[in-house]
């Protein structure tokens, strides 16, 4: 779909994923081929990150094949890469196989120098994840404590109308109260005239 497509992209990841997977069944020379048309069409694309990508697992599928010298070439081509865009994740995993390398071929210093900036490049990782994925945590933190402090505010807010709902009730009641009190208390009394008449004629 991706070759009809003409979505280079889409095609060297998918070249990408095969190898791998054939890396995993141990079907190196298959991994080889898939990779090496994905690093062609990255490096023709100028796919940086994805070429960094396919140098180290040629490297590790030529190690795998023992072809040290390619293994070599290749990974020392990350290498200068993996530095140019400061790739940590990418660079540490480049120093691992190439400590594994020169550990192969008899190389200790050089397996040691590299093993050494494989564990550095490893720790800054790790360590920068950590940040960030307390940066993230602190974030979500933050978001939900801002969620619920509204939602809180929004309870209170509805709790306060509901609760002037009922005063107002509670006060038209009481309101009512006077008013039917006062009618029952008019309707008792005798009127202004009636006083007047009984008056004149306790006079007489």
């Amino acid at each position: 779909v991706y070759r009809h497509l003409m979505v280079t992209a889409g095609i060297s990841r998918v070249l990408n994923d095969l190898a791998t997977i054939e890396k995993t069944r141990k079907n190196y020379k298959d991994a080889l081929a898939f990779q090496l048309e994905a690093y062609q069409i990255r490096s023709e694309t100028s796919h940086l990150q994805g070429k960094l990508t396919s140098l180290n697992e040629l490297g590790e599928i030529y190690l795998k094949l023992a072809d040290h010298p390619e293994a070599e070439k290749y990974l020392l081509e990350a290498k200068t890469l993996g530095e140019t865009l400061s790739a940590k994740a990418k660079r540490f995993r480049t120093y691992f196989l190439l400590s594994q390398l020169y550990k192969k071929t008899a190389q200790p210093e050089k397996a040691l120098a590299c093993y050494e900036k494989f564990h550095e490049l490893k720790e800054e990782v790790l360590g920068q994840n950590s940040t960030n994925e307390i940066k993230r945590l602190q974030n979500q933190f933050d978001r939900e404590k801002s969620e619920r402090e509204a939602e809180i505010e929004r309870l209170k807010n509805v709790e306060l109308k509901s609760a002037h709902e009922a005063i107002s009730i509670k006060n038209k009641e009481i309101l009512d109260s006077i008013h039917y009190a006062k009618r029952i208390q008019h309707s008792l009394l005798p009127t202004e005239i009636f006083i007047e008449r009984i008056l004149k004629e306790l006079k007489k």
